[in-house]
């Protein structure tokens, strides 16, 4: 069963269609500014 984090993920790149790499936060939810305000 995969796991709650890897249905995010996959929820995300369907919702989004961004890969993990492109993400405005890191695969562990952490905010990244830098990205995030760009």
């Amino acid at each position: 069963m995969p796991s709650a984090r890897a249905a995010v993920r996959q929820a995300l790149v369907l919702a989004f269609g961004v890969p993990e790499d492109r993400w405005p936060f890191d695969p562990h939810g952490t905010p990244e500014p830098a990205r995030a305000t760009a």
